[in-house]
């Protein structure tokens, strides 16, 4: 027996499926996609098979693929904030960069880590606790997993940069 899968743009007319970047397993019986794009949203997939011995095709039903839109984010942010005693080390509160990163923030669920891989996970043990109050001296890097009501998620980073204000006591011109 073999298999071959089609896909139809228009619900009508399938062409064969050529395994590429898009598509692996194209006659295998199973299917995987990768790069899927928006544009993809309504692609209908169906099986051909080729029974051996016979010059009978048959065809699966065809199943519609939902693509669900990932978030769009702004990459890379960067926050600047005042040290008010020259330790290099300041409170930011995190949570304000959210409309920056994400237009629809709002609707969405953001989580921030202290390392990408931790933001991918979502693993809880390099999440930061308290983002209304997360010090610097954890690292200036802070990676923002941007989840939205589907569960697609995207990763941005927020970049912590320290300023000085002052001149510490003590200092001769």
């Amino acid at each position: 027996d073999s298999y071959q899968l089609q896909v139809s743009t228009d619900g009508i007319n399938f062409n064969n499926i050529s395994d590429d970047a898009n598509y692996s397993g194209s006659t295998s019986g199973i299917l995987k996609l990768s790069n899927v794009l928006l544009a993809m949203d309504g692609n209908k997939y169906r099986v051909l098979l080729t029974k051996k011995g016979t010059s009978c095709n048959s065809f699966s039903d065809a199943v519609s693929l939902k693509v669900l839109p990932a978030p769009v984010l702004t990459p890379s942010l960067t926050i600047t904030q005042c040290d008010d005693n020259t330790d290099g080390y300041v409170d930011f509160n995190l949570k304000l960069s959210e409309s920056q990163i994400s237009a629809n923030y709002a609707n969405e669920t953001i989580s921030y880590f202290t390392s990408d891989i931790g933001a991918k996970n979502n693993d809880n043990n390099v999440k930061v606790i308290n983002p209304t109050n997360y010090n610097n001296n954890q690292g200036n890097t802070i990676w923002v997993r941007v989840q939205n009501p589907n569960g697609c998620y995207k990763i941005s980073t927020l970049n912590l940069v320290v300023s000085t204000t002052q001149i510490p006591a003590g200092t001769v011109f």
